[in-house]
């Protein structure tokens, strides 16, 4: 073992040796020190091999003495895993190593101008990252494209996406049509309630007079005044005074009434109805009640948005708590992962070492068999000898 590793250090100085002096070797024989170093990994391996093969019979004999304790055999089966898989892992490297031994001696395609001289390791390092780069810049440019519409497809859904633009457009232009409709006949509504309660007002105010005139007629009823006699002239009237009708004279006139009794003679009173004020008065109520109206759904409006806010402050820290628990599982996740990726690991090196253990068994089983028949056959034919050596004694 010591020999295998002391030709694998001296291989690989040799292959280091460019590093430090690149005329120390030549770059024709790299690919017989690569050979060398192969054949070497290989021979490790073999090393490897039968290191653990006596080891193994070693702790076998050391279990069947009586005197063993607990601690040598934990000890020994861990030496003996430890062999194992040293010696798989020989193998291992020594394959890889012996499977691209084509690709360690080939030429590496760049150097120094002219060719002259090798190549110094640290432009050789470079020259293998831009390699590397352009590898990656290849690799990326072959990436797969994703899949395509088919042009008719594609044309028909750009047909329909047209069509249902130009209907949601229609759709919107009506929308906002009925929109202003609706708010201009909000605001004749509006103006024809003024109208009604103004003229609710009005024919109140003239059930009023018409009241005050009725009681005042009624009053005056009760003073007549008789006349002497209905022939006299004065109380004939004339043909002026026939002609002219109650509604044609003024206000302030006196306004006569003809009947058998007698003449009335009556004064009416000028009435002004304040309208004007009235209709500011309904206007200006109007608009109060609209403003309180309007005040009343703004307050809701501030108290929905409040609670809005507040709701969405709630699922802004739950987003976050769930986010953060999100992380947590993850890496929770990623550690169990890799829990169980290393204990796949060890359950392979497990049944790795015992299958060899069990192999390395069952050889030292037949070789134990071997040499009990070979006993049992030596014991037989020295009873054999024996019988016939006792028989001619007898003879004698």
């Amino acid at each position: 073992m010591t020999s295998v590793f002391e030709k694998l250090q001296n291989y690989i100085g040799l292959l280091a040796l460019p590093s430090t002096k690149p005329e120390a070797i030549l770059q024709a024989n790299s690919s017989a020190v690569f050979t060398q170093l192969a054949a070497c990994l290989h021979g490790l391996q073999d090393v490897m091999k039968d290191v653990s093969k006596h080891y193994s019979q070693k702790a076998i004999l050391e279990q069947e003495l009586p005197t063993v304790t607990q601690k040598l055999q934990t000890t020994n089966e861990c030496i003996l895993t430890s062999l194992v898989s040293l010696s798989n892992v020989t193998g291992k490297i020594a394959t890889y190593f012996s499977n691209n031994l084509d690709f360690f001696t080939a030429p590496t395609g760049y150097g120094p101008r002219a060719g002259a001289g090798t190549m110094n390791p640290l432009h050789a390092e470079s020259m293998l990252q831009c390699k590397k780069r352009a590898a990656g810049y290849i690799q990326a440019l072959k990436k797969p494209q994703p899949e395509s519409v088919p042009y008719v497809e594609a044309l028909a859904h750009r047909r329909i996406l047209l069509s249902s633009t130009e209907s949601r457009e229609g759709l919107t232009q009506q929308v906002h049509q009925s929109q202003e409709k609706i708010a201009k006949l909000e605001q004749e509504k509006e103006h024809w309630m003024l109208e009604a309660q103004l003229a609710k007002i009005r024919l109140e105010k003239e059930n009023q007079r018409i009241s005050e005139l009725e009681a005042q007629l009624a009053g005056s009823s009760s003073r007549q005044l008789f006349l002497p006699t209905p022939e006299s002239p004065s109380a004939q009237p004339t043909p002026e005074e026939e002609g002219e009708e109650p509604g044609e004279r003024g206000l302030g006139e006196p306004i006569r009434s003809a009947s058998l009794i007698g003449m009335l003679t009556t004064k009416s009173e000028e009435v002004k109805i304040p309208d004007e004020e009235c209709r500011e008065q309904l206007i200006k109520s109007h608009y109060m009640s609209r403003v309180a109206e309007l005040t009343s759904q703004l307050q809701v409006a501030d108290s929905k948005a409040v609670h809005f806010n507040a709701e969405c402050r709630a699922l802004a820290k739950r987003l976050t708590l769930a986010e953060k628990s999100r992380d947590m599982l993850t890496e929770e996740v990623k550690l169990a992962n890799q829990n169980v990726s290393r204990l796949q690991d060890e359950l392979t090196t497990t049944k790795r070492s015992y299958e060899d253990q069990l192999s390395m068994m069952s050889d030292h089983l037949c070789s134990m068999n071997e040499t009990l028949t070979k006993q049992r056959e030596e014991i037989d034919t020295l009873k054999m000898s024996s019988k016939g050596n006792s028989k001619k004694n007898k003879g004698r």
